[in-house]
């Protein structure tokens, strides 16, 4: 019986089971890493502080329950996320991103996201080097995310021959789209 998870993974060690039957109990022990159990718990984000907490731990899972609108607000970067993010088909829209560098809403992604849609992004950037995420790596996986209605601006004075310009990522290395 799992109930209440403290941390929000998609595989988890199993150091003992116990089993019972006709009134005998039964427990086998495992050492630590020769059993493993996957199965994903997600921590519910249905809220902009919700949203920031990605931030304390952004090794775990978490799951969009709704629509999040970032309109006039600048703080909702991800630093260097590497979970499973779960869109559940909502929305994140309204951000407006001014950076200096590759910085999207995730500066790295190398986790996996799915069923999400990015809405109404608006950035401008120094850098000739731009996307809604920054850079992803490590195999990051992207299952049936979307992007609509984005507008990257890069001021005259920083272009440069050429442009290397993603609408969901800049830069991606070995990852799965």
């Amino acid at each position: 019986k799992l109930l209440n998870p403290v941390n929000y993974y998609s595989k988890y060690t199993i150091l003992s089971i116990t089993s019972t039957s006709s009134g005998y109990e039964s427990t086998r022990e495992y050492a630590n890493g020769e059993k493993y159990a996957n199965v994903e718990f997600f921590k519910e984000i249905r809220t902009l502080a919700d949203w920031k907490s990605i931030n304390d731990h952004n090794n775990q899972n978490y799951a969009l329950m709704n629509d999040l609108t970032f309109y006039n607000n600048t703080s909702f970067y991800i630093a260097n996320y590497s979970g499973t993010l779960e869109g559940n088909g909502f929305t994140i829209r309204d951000a407006k991103i001014t950076t200096s560098g590759k910085r999207g809403i995730f500066d790295k992604f190398n986790g996996i996201m799915r069923n999400l849609t990015f809405e109404n992004i608006e950035k401008t950037t120094d850098t000739p080097y731009s996307g809604v995420i920054g850079e992803s790596t490590a195999y990051a996986v992207f299952n049936n995310v979307h992007v609509k209605d984005i507008t990257i601006t890069i001021p005259e004075t920083s272009k440069q021959s050429t442009l290397y310009v993603g609408y969901i990522m800049y830069d991606s290395s070995i990852s799965s789209l």
